[in-house]
Formats: C-alpha cells, sequence, structure tokens
C-alpha cells in the first residue's frame, strides 16, 4: 500500500483489514534493522530460447549434458555451453541465437567433450577445448570468433586446455595440462601476438606422480597483471604473472580449500579479490569465500557487505537472506553475481549491491548486453530469457523514530511527531515532509481518553516519488506507568517501502503480509 499524501481514512481502514489482530506487546528494545524486501514485477522478463529450441544440447545423452554450463551473448547473438566430460561426450555443436528473436544458426563443430566457459578477449569469444577429443600428442586449442565467424585454431600439444585470457588484448594465455617426456604438468601456454611462437611460459608438477591431474584450471587478470590458479599435489597455488617476472603464493589452509573448484567460472576475480562460488560460512547470511590477495587470507564475514534483499517473502518475519553466489560474469568493470536467480554486483568484491531478479531461481548461467541481462536455467527445463536491466535504482527514505511502541497513560498529550526523523539518500533531510494518522481515528490523534491499542502510521515521499511507510502500535494503560524505555521493534513494528520503480517490500513484527 503506498500512502502518498498522509494516510488517509480510506488507506487506513485497509490497513486495519490487512493488519488483522493487534500482537503482544514485547518486552525487546533497540531500533530496527534498515532493511526492504522487495517483491519484484516479472513482466518485463521474456524467453527468448525456449528449451526445445535449443540445438545440440537436447540431442546429449547424459543429464549433466543437457544443462546449459555457460551463456554468453556476443554481437547480437547468445551462446550456451554444454556436454559432460566426465562421461566423455562431444563433440560440442556450437549454435547462435538472435538476441530477440532466438532463432538458431549452427556455426561449428567444436572437437571437445564440453564447453564450460566462453572468455571474452576484446570483445571477441573464444571456447577453449576443455577436454579435447583427441590423443594427448595432438596439437588442439580453441575456437574463436576473433576473425569475424567462427573457426577453430589448434596451434599446441595440450592435455586440457581449461581457461584462457590476455593482460593487453592481444598476446594471449592457455591454461591446463601438458605431457612432456612421460611426465604430466599443469601448464600454461603463451603467445606475445595471440597467433604465433607458442611457448610454455609456466609448468608445475607434483614430486611423485599424479597421472595427468596436475592442472591449471582458472585465468584472470586486472591491471596488466595475469592471475592462475593450478591445482598441484591436490594443493592450490595462486601464481601472478607481471611482464614476464611470475610470483607464487601459497594459500592458507582455508583459503586453499575454498578456492579448491575446477572449472574456470566458479572462480572471479575483482578488487585484488578473489571469490569463489564454494561456502565459507554455511550459517552465515553470506556465504562465499573471499580471498585478499594482498594479505593472502579470507576476508572475515563481518567486513562483507551485501545489500539485503529477498524475492517474493511469504512471511512478514522472514529468516535473514542467505545469499550464496553460483557463477560470476566481469562486466564494464563490475563483476556481477548471480544468487538464487538474484543479480548483485560489486566493485571490490567485499561490498555488494541488488540489481535485479531474474525470472526462476534456477537461473544458473548469466550475461549482460545492451542494457539487458540475458539468463539461463540449469533445471530440468533449461532455457534463456532476458530482462530490461533498470536504470541507478532511487533508494526509499527511512524513518526512524526514539520509541517505536510507545505507552501513554490515559489522559497524557503525546506529539506524534517528536524524535521522528526522515532521511533519504538522495535527497537528504526529509523530517518536515512526514505525516501522520492514527488508524481509525476521525482527526488523525490518538484518543488518550481510554485504555486501548492504536496504530498510528508515518508517511513520506521523496523527490522520486519513492514511499516509506512505516505503522507502530501506541498503547494507552490506566494507572501508573514503567519507566520509560524505548518501544519493541520486534513486535510493534512494520514498515512498508515502495520505490519509483514500483517494487513493495515490508519489515517488522507486525501482520505486514498482504500490505502492497
Amino acid at each position: 500500500m503506498k500512502i502518498k499524501q498522509g494516510i488517509t481514512a480510506a488507506s487506513a481502514a485497509l490497513l486495519v483489514a490487512l493488519l488483522g489482530m493487534v500482537p503482544a506487546a514485547s518486552a525487546a528494545t533497540g531500533e530496527p534493522v534498515a532493511t526492504t524486501y522487495f517483491k519484484e514485477d516479472f513482466s518485463r522478463g521474456q524467453t527468448i530460447v525456449p528449451q526445445s529450441s535449443l540445438q545440440g544440447l537436447r540431442d546429449q545423452t547424459t543429464d549433466m549434458g543437457r544443462k546449459i554450463s555457460a551463456l554468453s551473448f556476443n554481437q547480437g547473438k547468445v551462446y550456451v555451453g554444454y556436454g559432460d566430460y566426465t562421461a566423455n561426450t562431444g563433440p560440442i555443436d556450437l549454435y547462435s541465437y538472435d538476441g530477440v528473436t532466438g532463432a538458431a544458426n549452427f556455426e561449428l563443430k567444436i572437437p571437445t567433450e564440453s564447453v564450460e566457459h566462453f572468455p571474452e578477449i576484446n570483445g571477441k569469444l573464444y571456447a577453449p577445448y576443455i577436454d579435447p577429443k583427441a590423443p594427448w600428442t595432438s596439437k588442439v586449442g580453441y575456437a574463436t570468433n576473433a576473425g569475424g565467424s567462427w573457426q577453430l585454431n589448434e596451434p599446441v600439444t595440450m592435455i586440457h586446455n581449461y581457461d584462457m585470457a590476455s593482460t593487453n588484448g592481444t598476446n594471449l594465455f592457455m591454461a591446463g595440462s601438458i605431457q612432456e617426456g612421460g611426465k604430466f604438468y599443469a601448464a600454461i601456454w603463451y603467445s606475445a601476438d595471440g597467433k604465433t611462437n607458442w611457448q610454455v611460459i609456466r609448468k608445475v608438477a607434483s614430486p611423485t606422480s599424479r597421472g595427468e591431474l596436475d592442472r591449471y584450471y582458472w585465468l584472470e587478470t586486472e591491471n596488466g597483471k595475469l592471475y592462475a590458479m593450478a591445482d598441484v599435489s591436490g594443493t592450490r597455488k595462486l601464481d601472478i604473472w607481471d611482464n614476464g617476472t611470475w610470483t607464487s603464493k601459497t594459500l592458507s589452509s582455508d583459503a586453499a580449500m575454498l578456492l579448491n573448484v575446477q572449472k574456470a567460472g566458479e572462480i572471479a576475480l575483482i578488487g585484488g579479490h578473489l571469490i569463489s562460488n564454494l561456502s565459507a560460512n554455511p550459517l552465515g547470511n553470506f556465504t562465499n569465500a573471499v580471498y585478499s590477495i594482498a594479505s593472502n587470507s579470507l576476508v572475515p564475514e563481518s567486513s562483507i557487505k551485501v545489500e539485503n534483499t529477498k524475492v517474493n517473502v511469504p512471511d512478514p518475519q522472514p529468516e535473514p537472506d542467505r545469499v550464496q553466489f553460483q557463477t560470476f560474469k566481469n562486466y564494464g568493470g563490475k563483476l556481477y553475481a548471480l544468487s538464487a536467480g538474484q543479480v548483485y554486483y560489486s566493485s571490490d568484491g567485499v561490498n555488494w549491491s541488488y540489481l535485479l531478479t531474474g525470472p526462476n531461481s534456477l537461473d544458473f548461467a548469466l550475461d549482460f548486453e545492451g542494457g539487458r541481462a540475458y539468463f539461463a536455467s540449469i533445471d530440468d527445463n533449461p532455457g534463456i530469457a532476458m530482462r530490461d536491466i533498470p536504470a541507478a535504482r532511487n533508494q526509499n527514505p527511512e524513518i526512524t523514530m526514539d520509541n517505536y511502541a510507545p505507552v501513554l497513560a490515559v489522559g497524557q498529550s503525546w506529539n506524534p511527531m517528536a524524535g521522528v526523523r526522515a532521511v533519504d539518500p538522495e535527497d537528504g533531510d526529509l523530517t518536515s515532509k512526514i505525516t501522520g494518522y492514527a488508524i481509525g481515528s476521525e482527526n488523525g490523534a490518538v484518543d488518550t481518553s481510554q485504555p486501548g491499542q492504536v496504530y498510528y502510521g508515518y508517511s513520506v515521499d521523496d523527490s522520486r516519488s519513492a514511499n516509506t511507510t512505516v505503522f507502530i502500535l501506541v498503547t494507552v494503560k490506566e494507572g501508573a506507568l514503567p519507566p520509560s524505555s524505548p518501544g519493541s521493534t520486534s513486535d510493534g513494528f512494520c514498515m512498508v517501502a515502495k520505490d519509483s520503480g514500483g517494487r513493495v517490500g515490508s519489515y517488522g513484527g507486525l501482520a505486514c503480509a498482504g500490505v502492497s
């Protein structure tokens, strides 16, 4: 319920019907957490490629092979990765889909058992041969549209090519594993011009043979440096290449465990921090592992700030949000992450803001293009959908007060605006614009002539019509009153916030369900 110019009698009547019975008072004290739970309108979402139209993927022989493992939007076309290299499927037929109509077009056949990742370099896509359909002594590599049309490039001998990157837009690195002289190595190949004179610039191996299990799984670049993650001897090392010079960090035991992933899309880099999709704190609100490269340690959960949102909350007192990022996408200088269909973004990996919600809580893969977000689902009916990216979201004003559940004596005068404040992140102090009304009162005032309880509402709008309305429970009693103390925020408080984009949310102990 949005209340624009004060709380009208009609609005008050509706609120009484929605709130239902008056809750019992609580002895708890303290101010409420400034949190808004948003319910989204998905009418702007559009499915552009249904599951039945996903070529190649639908013909896979295993459940894993039929799931979308990567999504990329490039030059007006959408691409999906799929396959199951644990079951030795492949080769992979690469199709593009028109970003508006969803029309499919066959591009080429990639001789790999799966496509798990589409590294983007200089605006062009690459599809590494993660597990080539070829003997270990064969020359293999990647598929790319860097030349305009898709083609295969097979310049080197590798067992696996898990990831690719460039530090300057021209050179190329390929990370995976090789065999030399009967021994297996985690290895990185390098070409200064991205085309010729390929050479192994980094190779490491276990002291005792692990077969071909020593591998580099992940590459990323930031500020002209290359970061590479290897699994060697069953442990994790972070190698850093800076203009030809290598340094290496042996990760702390907890960081090594939580960064122990085996797909390029499962680790991301932003602002000197690595973010893993593995859980660092399964009981916390933010569960991902965030690792500081500079300090070689995990960032405490208490230092990580995530805008606290929750979609379609059925309960007015929900459990705290549990943000668990499943996949990441670097785009436009920010890192975007997907958690249960919700998209968050960050410039440093520590401070995260909510952007939007996709049409499916099982959305797994994510990409952006031209003001739109593209999603791919990993459920039993995968498909591709898009949503418009909202403009920078105007934030709601916040109403605070000294007493959220005042208790008055019969006959006591009460100034409902005393100690009440409103501050807006964009507009500043809006205290003078707060309006108030006692629910069910003919004149809007609280009647203290007799005992009872009444809801009192405060409402304020910012300059862009984002509204916050707070309802408190006022109690009038006979006889002596207990010593003055801040009122309860667990039972005697309900906030309804509606932003200029139409999203509605509620928080608090009163029965806020249905207040929209």
